[in-house]
């Protein structure tokens, strides 16, 4: 039997289109496709625990291998972070890309195995961070294989018991990061994802506003008088919310303090923090923010902030 679930109810969400989730919102007679992911998620972490698997940290290779899934890293270009398929006798086989971080390979493993969740999983070849151009119909379906992915990795009972120890604060997350050797962006996705608190992450990027670059910012110019040149803001990239936030967060908008913890914790090996009121929002917050690693070739935000309400 599984344990008791804590989790807020998820708001309702917009019709859905690919059609492995029409797929699977057939095969289980359901409307919402996010609750029969987590529902199966969190039956099969049951399932290996009582074949012993163990944690935190919850080792994806083990989980992979009690299901007779195979794992192995790829010996040739994948063009993807990990990637599912069937061999010739129809036996799952998941390579990964042994040159991404050890934390996004343990994350890709299992949004690999969640895949198999979908009764169709044996008809193609599945990718997950495939380099090609966005398609907003199969990133629904990432979306939802990432949701598996966090509820396999970091185990929703495992993991609120140690949230709720104390409130939120830098440290915290980060004993949370390392308990569940995730990353960073991933711990707060799931903290926000577990809260009954009206809470948020936010993660920033460096970027002009449209008037700056109508304006010539980012330009090159033809005389260079030996100005500084503005750096952009850090804007809002994206951001996630639990179910009992809400403010609306709206993106490209920047924080209002110079002093922000956004802004001091750049160049800082831990989280800087402080109580801010933040104009675009018309809210008082808690702020707890620290700067993401660099990613090569890729165009990731710069920091990353918890918000909480005062």
């Amino acid at each position: 039997m599984l344990p008791k679930d804590d989790t807020p109810p998820a708001p309702p969400l917009r019709v859905w289109r690919h059609k492995s989730v029409l797929k699977l919102l057939a095969d289980h007679q359901a409307t919402d496709p996010v609750a029969v992911i987590r529902r199966l998620a969190r039956a099969k972490v049951q399932e290996a625990k009582a074949a012993l698997w163990h944690g935190p940290p919850f080792e994806p290779e083990h989980l992979a291998s009690w299901m007779g899934i195979t794992v192995q890293p790829a010996v040739e270009d994948i063009r993807a972070d990990a990637r599912i398929f069937p061999n010739a006798n129809l036996d799952l086989m998941l390579e990964y890309n042994p040159a991404t971080p050890r934390q996004r390979i343990r994350f890709s493993i299992c949004h690999e195995i969640v895949h198999t969740f979908f009764s169709d999983c044996y008809e193609m070849e599945r990718r997950r961070g495939q380099k090609a151009d966005f398609d907003p119909v199969h990133a629904e379906f990432e979306r939802l294989c990432n949701i598996g992915a966090a509820e396999l990795l970091m185990p929703w009972d495992d993991f609120t018991e140690r949230m709720n120890v104390r409130p939120i604060d830098g440290s915290l997350i980060l004993r949370l990061q390392e308990d569940f050797d995730v990353s960073l962006e991933a711990c707060l996705n799931r903290i926000v994802d577990l809260s009954p608190l009206p809470c948020a992450v936010v993660l920033f990027g460096e970027k002009y506003s449209k008037k700056e670059l109508r304006l010539g910012a980012g330009s090159v110019r033809e005389f260079d008088l030996g100005l500084a040149s503005q750096r952009p803001k850090l804007r809002v990239a994206y951001s996630r919310n639990s179910t009992s936030w809400t403010a609306y967060i709206p993106k490209s908008k920047s924080v209002p303090l110079a002093d922000s913890a956004v802004y001091k914790c750049i160049g800082r090996s831990s989280f800087a923090n402080g109580k801010e009121y933040w104009d675009f929002l018309n809210l008082n917050l808690k702020v707890y923010a620290t700067e993401l690693p660099l990613v090569t070739q890729k165009s990731y935000p710069s920091v990353a902030a918890y918000i909480e309400l005062v």
